[in-house]
């Protein structure tokens, strides 16, 4: 398993646009067309999602349309932040300075058993080459892209070095 583990790790990091180094010039060119591929894969999913939602949308405004009457609005207390999309930091009890998301994210992955980090490598890999799509969520299509983005960036960059 540990080998199968190592195998995966450098399969996901190069579709990911990292661990390039010792890829032939024609392995590189067969890395971008299948990520290119694998791009209009997701994005069609993303899209098919994007229409079913707005489809519904319009289902329930028809229904609503239907139920006209007297409407109130409630506005509801929200006790979220408004801190920005940054690293957001997170205090800790004895304290240390506190961690950002990033070293949370790391220490997570750290910690993580081997069965449980080759299941999560395995689904990306089978992601990143445009398969269990279904059931992912509009948000969780839009990041797949990005790393799809995020390795043709790293073949590009590496391919004209």
């Amino acid at each position: 398993m540990e080998s199968e583990l190592k195998r995966l790790r450098l399969l996901t990091r190069r579709l990911t646009g990292k661990d390039l180094d010792g890829l032939s010039f024609a392995e590189l060119q067969l890395l971008r067309d299948h990520l290119n591929d694998v791009l209009v894969i997701v994005t069609n999913q993303k899209n098919k999602i994007k229409l079913e939602k707005a489809e519904r949308l319009r289902q329930q405004k028809e229904a609503g349309d239907e139920n006209e009457g007297p409407r109130t609005r409630v506005l509801v207390p929200c006790r979220s932040s408004n801190r920005g999309s940054g690293e957001r930091e997170q205090k800790q009890d004895d304290g240390s300075p506190p961690l950002s998301r990033t070293q949370i994210e790391f220490e997570k992955r750290k910690a993580e058993s081997m069965h449980s980090e080759f299941e999560r490598l395995w689904l990306l890999k089978e992601r990143m080459n445009g398969r269990k799509l279904t059931g992912m969520t509009f948000s969780e299509l839009h990041l797949l892209i990005s790393q799809i983005y995020q390795g043709l960036r790293g073949v590009h960059e590496h391919h004209h070095i």
